[in-house]
């Protein structure tokens, strides 16, 4: 027996006719296996994968996923994600996350079920912000014709087609745009889209869209609320969620909730079956605030509301969050930077996002707690003992460890 310290074994043996037989095994994982034998097309590729496959491998790892799902997983990765986030290094500065990188990973945590890698992706190409495709509409059609055609298990574009139609700028729109001047400092927001990817066990891949309507806005100088409300009223109407949507509406457009940086998502499933997002935020930090917002200012009562402040109250007081209350009332800027100084400065709102589903008469309330700019240990730690508390204590004991070896 030879060993090989990069291949594994070699082993010789003896058929019963006597003659020398050689087998190989070759113990690769599947990130080491296909950055070895996956040939990227372009050197930005290959820049793309050597920052972001590793993570996304041991993000799966994290979460269990055996061995068939992380092949499958990582060979989305290399085929439509990294191709998707264009020339290296970027040029397009994405207002997805405040770095202005276009791809963000997270894991999903659930009570029961198994955690659940997610992918969200603001696709980019050479072309994007150049004239021929200013505000990255050229991009983001081709990417998710590409989509489309993968044969996804219930994959349904009806809904993408409508709100698409609805909200993104027009050719004439975007003209006007870029006449004002608008998307050349840089820091703004300029691509009307993005996309998740929910990673599940077994292989199946679900889709979410995201649609902002900062441009139609911009460019036609009508309110979020008044864009919103009549494509949104028909298709609530056809989802049977008529209910929901005007107590969200009606709550919104009370309290200048809905900000130029509103965005609605919905999944890529036929429309009796998703659901629909309105997203929304506030510089007005404070638990009070956060009350308000889940209970959509009293309209929406009961034990599970009662219940969810519970929970807001604790996780709010296990992170240590302070208030920082906006009295003035003064709408959600989001300025995206990368210069460090920026970043140190920028102070998160509190954001939320409102679910209507086919069927149910009221929003279900998700709510996102400000943490950036925290330390991250801190904030982990914090999570576990929420965690604890939840009685997820699986989860609890593993959540530390799991981030460590990330």
């Amino acid at each position: 027996m030879a060993i090989n310290s990069r291949c594994g074994l070699a082993c010789k043996r003896h058929s019963e006719s006597g003659e020398a037989e050689y087998t190989n095994r070759v113990t690769l994982s599947p990130i080491e296996a296909l950055a070895r034998y996956w040939t990227s097309p372009t050197e930005h590729h290959t820049q793309w994968q050597n920052d972001t496959a590793p993570l996304f491998s041991r993000l799966l790892e994290a979460a269990q996923y055996d061995v068939h799902d992380q092949y499958q997983y990582l060979l989305f990765m290399f085929g439509h994600i990294i191709p998707s986030l264009g020339p290296y290094p970027q040029r397009w500065k994405s207002t997805m996350t405040t770095l202005g990188i276009p791809l963000e990973f997270s894991i999903n945590y659930q009570k029961h079920g198994k955690e659940t890698v997610r992918v969200a992706l603001e696709p980019v190409s050479v072309v994007s912000g150049t004239d021929e495709d200013p505000f990255n509409l050229i991009t983001t059609r081709k990417f998710m014709s590409d989509i489309a055609n993968l044969g996804l298990e219930s994959f349904d574009m009806e809904l993408h087609d409508y709100l698409i139609n609805a909200f993104f700028p027009s050719a004439n729109e975007i003209r006007d745009l870029q006449a004002s001047g608008y998307g050349k400092r840089g820091g703004e927001q300029k691509s009307p889209s993005a996309f998740g990817f929910d990673l599940k066990a077994g292989g199946c891949i679900t889709v979410k869209g995201y649609c902002h309507l900062l441009l139609k806005h911009l460019a036609t100088g009508t309110p979020v609320s008044d864009i919103v409300r009549e494509p949104l009223v028909r298709l609530c109407r056809q989802m049977t969620c008529s209910a929901a949507f005007d107590l969200m509406h009606d709550y919104l457009t009370k309290s200048s909730g809905y900000i130029k940086h509103t965005f609605l998502s919905w999944d890529y499933v036929p429309k009796e079956k998703s659901r629909l997002k309105v997203y929304s935020g506030s510089t007005s930090i404070s638990l009070e605030k956060a009350e308000e917002v889940w209970s959509l200012g009293g309209r929406v009562q009961g034990e599970e509301i009662s219940e969810g402040i519970k929970l807001i109250k604790q996780l709010w007081k296990t992170l240590g969050l302070k208030s920082c209350t906006d009295n003035t009332a003064q709408p959600v800027e989001l300025e995206f930077d990368v210069n460090e100084e920026a970043q140190q400065k920028f102070q998160p709102p509190l954001t939320w996002n409102y679910e209507l589903q086919p069927g149910i008469s009221h929003p279900l309330t998700k709510l996102y707690f400000p943490v950036h700019g925290m330390n991250d240990l801190k904030v982990a730690e914090a999570l576990s003992k929420f965690f604890h508390f939840l009685g997820w204590h699986d989860q609890a004991e593993s959540y530390l460890s799991v981030l460590r070896d990330l």
